[in-house]
């Protein structure tokens, strides 16, 4: 069984503040930044996804509770990797405060050269805070409100939402892509106030699955940090018709 770190009951980092089973099962997500960062949620154990089994038959590039399409223009993240190109369609409808946080750390090229920091085979990748080396790059903004019980968006496959720590309203510049139906991430789930989505992948699922299966290990009190840097080469957002 994986170790908790002890800062993520002092000042989690990330998205990991949730629990994955009754039996408090839950781990640090992500890194912490000196004493309080964004975490990511918890890691479920080997054999099991806080009591959600994946579902494997959903598509990979698409999430039913993001919003349709309309006439109206849409904003899209674009994040280079190393790996590839991931497209993301942001849902500033449902996660307004979230996703206006989002692009403003994009605008300030924040994004620029971090890492993908935490990568959970069956679970999630998590980026946005980290630079190689496992250097915390401090946010530039305060907190935002967690938005997740306003959006109904959920954890499903292909999703991105906000790393946090335990503080429902901690998250800055920390987000993760899930791999699998994360629901019980969702609020009411492990954790009261869940972990707020706010868009969908919709090109480059297939370099999310290809950077979700690299070989990882731990560096200092860090775990599942990739053996080979992935790193988020750029990160913009631009609005589209």
């Amino acid at each position: 069984m994986r170790t908790l770190f002890a800062s993520f009951f002092i000042a989690s980092f990330g998205f990991f503040g949730c629990s994955t089973s009754e039996d408090s099962t839950q781990r640090d997500a992500e890194t912490t930044h000196d004493a309080a960062t964004d975490m990511a949620p918890p890691d479920a154990k080997p054999d099991s996804h806080a009591d959600v089994t994946p579902d494997q038959n959903v598509s990979p590039d698409v999430s039913p509770d993001v919003p349709a399409e309309s006439s109206e223009p849409s904003l899209f993240a674009t994040i280079v990797t190393s790996k590839g190109t991931i497209r993301v369609k942001l849902a500033d409808d449902a996660s307004p405060i979230t996703v206006e946080n989002f692009q403003r750390y994009a605008d300030a090229q924040f994004f620029d050269g971090l890492i993908f920091h935490r990568v959970i085979a069956g679970f999630m990748i998590q980026g946005g805070g980290m630079e190689p080396g496992m250097k915390t790059r401090a946010p530039l903004f305060p907190p935002i409100v967690n938005e997740a019980s306003a959006s109904g968006l959920s954890n499903l496959r292909g999703t991105i939402a906000m790393a946090r720590t335990n503080q429902p309203d901690s998250a800055t510049s920390q987000f993760f892509i899930n791999t699998v139906d994360n629901t019980f991430l969702d609020p009411g789930q492990s954790s009261p106030a869940g972990y707020a989505v706010f868009g969908n992948v919709v090109e480059g699922m297939d370099i999310v699955d290809e950077i979700e299966a690299v070989a990882t290990h731990t560096v200092g009190i860090y775990e599942d940090v990739p053996v080979e840097d992935v790193v988020i080469e750029s990160l913009r957002v631009t609005t589209e018709p």
